[in-house]
């Protein structure tokens, strides 16, 4: 067998510049010399001729029913000397894996990327295809958006596949954990892959790093670690996604509508807290309202001066809910350096004053001496407060 490759392949389709090579296959620019358009050619090395046959047949089958503008095209498939090729849309704009060796992605292109490829798998999903080997290298990045390339191990839903050293295929970083157990690899398969691959967007490096051994046995003693600070309903979202369990995760076509749902509000402990201060200020500037302040000279010997009339309710004030008054009498003294206490005023809660237009003994802020029981009304020489 040889490796030398024609100018011309099929008879119609003129090599041109190399694209980029991955373990098996060389990717050129092409030209469709019967339909004049560009397109890439895949050529896979013939050391995996026997194989790539096989896998080129079946994407080609595959995909021959699939038309969505999030999956690469397949328009052709053929033999070149004794290599397999096949022909695909051509997408200029480079790959993921390209784009992120210049840093991680912003929110808002992590979310468009989010619902752009769960749509592109949410059409190939219903029609029982499964990639099983999604990753960044095989998301191009065109001028109208992502597209999903590279079917060329994916499988239908009825069967399963594992190569002939006994590894399940696909790239060690973005293996679900069903992957790495040799179980079959469904639709959740591919949303774990996606998973990762967002996740990798927005840090820019690879969750599970490291040789197949121990990638594999990192994902299957912890969960990927979301980032802090990562928003919701995002940072709930990618968990999902990358669930050990694959009934745990979402499907493709669920991932577009959670990432649009708005986040819970859940009150923050420090607002309950703050809540629960207002009330307590509520509850005791009410029992100084109610009970009012006194004062007089020391060495006045008039009676209290009356409470002023209390203020109307004003429709504006908001007093949050619910505001409880003491049900235990509570007793507040007032004093000042230019007066002394000449009353103190209790206040119950449960028992109201007697009498109309009478608020009853008033009560002050507390102040520096100890309160003194009121002085009784009446002349001099009345009772035991006669000097």
């Amino acid at each position: 067998m040889t490796n030398e490759l024609p100018d011309v392949v099929g008879g119609r389709y003129r090599l041109g510049t190399l694209l980029g090579r991955g373990a098996t296959a060389q990717v050129f620019r092409a030209v469709d010399l019967e339909l004049g358009r560009e397109v890439a050619v895949k050529v896979y090395d013939s050391h995996v001729v026997a194989v790539e046959q096989l896998r080129r047949a079946r994407e080609k089958t595959l995909l021959a029913s699939v038309q969505h503008p999030g999956v690469v095209a397949v328009f052709d498939s053929g033999t070149a000397g004794e290599r397999p090729y096949l022909v695909m849309q051509l997408v200029d704009g480079g790959n993921l894996a390209e784009r992120l060796c210049a840093g991680p992605f912003t929110l808002a292109e992590v979310e468009q990327l989010a619902v752009r490829l769960a749509d592109a798998l949410a059409h190939v999903h219903a029609r029982q295809i499964v990639h099983r080997d999604l990753k960044p290298a095989n998301v191009l990045l065109g001028p109208g958006g992502p597209l999903i390339t590279d079917f060329g191990i994916a499988h239908a839903l009825d069967s399963t596949r594992i190569t002939g050293t006994g590894l399940v295929t696909g790239t060690a970083a973005y293996l679900a954990p069903e992957q790495i157990l040799g179980e079959l690899a469904g639709p959740a398969a591919d949303i774990y892959a996606l998973g990762l691959i967002l996740l990798e967007c927005l840090t820019a490096q690879l969750e599970f790093p490291g040789t197949l051994a121990e990638s594999a046995a990192a994902r299957l003693h912890r969960a990927p670690r979301i980032p802090d600070g990562t928003p919701e309903p995002l940072a709930t979202l990618l968990t999902r996604m990358t669930a050990r369990e694959p009934g745990d995760r979402p499907g493709a076509a669920e991932i577009p509508r959670l990432l649009a749902e708005p986040p819970a509000v859940v009150p923050a402990p420090r607002r309950r807290r703050a809540l629960a201060a207002a009330g307590g200020l509520a509850t005791v500037t009410a029992a100084a309202v109610l009970t009012g302040v006194l004062t007089q000279p020391a060495d006045s010997q008039t009676a209290p001066a009356p409470l002023p009339a209390a203020a109307p309710p004003s429709s504006s004030v908001v007093v949050p809910s619910p505001v409880t008054l003491p049900t235990a009498s509570a007793v507040v003294v007032a004093s000042s350096p230019a007066a002394k206490p000449v009353a103190v005023g209790v206040v119950d809660a449960e028992r109201p004053k007697a009498g109309r237009g009478k608020s009853g003994p008033d009560a002050a802020l507390p102040g520096d001496g100890p309160a003194k029981p009121p002085r009784p009304k009446g002349g001099k020489g009345e009772g035991p407060g006669k000097r």
